[in-house]
Formats: C-alpha cells, structure tokens, sequence
C-alpha cells in the first residue's frame, strides 16, 4: 500500500550541486579571456591553442554537470550528456558501492554513479536505497573498479566506447 504522504511517490533527482556548476563556468569565461589576451598579445599560436583546449574541457565538463540520476519505484534513470541509461529495480540482483561511487547490476547489465558532487536529497536518495535493498533483498558487496561503467542500459545516445 503505497502512503500518500510518502515522499517515494515523487521520484527523486540527483543532480550537481550549483557551485560545482558555478566554477565551471567560470573557468570557460576565464580560460576565453585568457585565450583572447593571449591571442592578442603573442605572435605564435600553442599559449592561445593550449588556452583554447583548456575552455573547451571546462566546457565539456560542464556539459557532463548537467546530467542527473532520477530514482523511483520502478527504476533508476541517469540523464547525461551522451545517453540515457535506465535499470529496473526487479533486474538489479547487487549493488557494489564504497558509499559514494555505486554499480547497479543485473543479469548482463550495470549502471554505475558517482555522487561526489550532487547537492541535495543525497540523504533521501540513501533512504530510498535502503528501502529497495531490504525489500528486494538485493545483495551488497564492496565496489570493483572495474564495474564502474554502463553495459545494456542504455535507452538512447551516441556511444563512448573503450
């Protein structure tokens, strides 16, 4: 029976916090200027060029920033730059986690995360987890380097092989 003021109707998204956002920003308006000064004031072309990659990194990671984890009853959705990956909670069998990165695997899948830098409803999200784990009695081990990657999750996207 499902409580109509349980906050585990409403799904709960994860996303990085403002400040993280914020500095990444700024390191794209700073690493601009400083490729424009540069330009202006050098006759060669590396500083400027090696300003300029460094801009267009501070632009990708903000880009990756962007991406959420979304958690409900039925699933859990991560929304990021290059794909959508999902894993439904009755195909999750473990969970490696060292309480900050986490691999949801299945029969043939993983969706893994990091949540260094989420902001809030972090504590909610754990909550949650723990509920799922006692009720579909998922097994728990410590985290596998090598399982931090997503395999047969992903709904759409363009793929980053390695």
């Amino acid at each position: 029976m499902v409580d109509k003021n349980s906050k585990s109707n409403v799904p709960i998204k994860l996303t990085v916090h403002w400040q993280f956002q914020a500095l990444y920003i700024i390191g794209i308006v700073g690493s601009i200027y400083v490729t424009i000064i540069s330009w202006l004031s050098s006759d060669g072309i590396a500083l400027p060029l090696c300003f300029g990659i460094f801009g267009l990194t501070f632009f990708y990671v903000y880009l990756l920033s962007r991406s959420n984890i979304q958690v409900d009853e039925q699933s859990l959705v991560i929304t990021s730059t290059h794909g959508i990956y999902k894993i439904d909670w009755h195909e999750i069998k473990i969970i490696e986690t060292n309480n900050v990165a986490f691999a949801f695997l299945g029969e043939d899948k993983c969706l893994s995360m990091n949540l260094t830098m989420v902001g809030n409803r972090k504590q909610e999200f754990y909550e949650f987890l723990n509920k799922k784990i006692a009720e579909k009695n998922i097994q728990i081990k410590p985290l596998s380097s090598m399982k931090l990657f997503q395999k047969n999750t992903k709904i759409r996207g363009f793929g980053l092989r390695f």
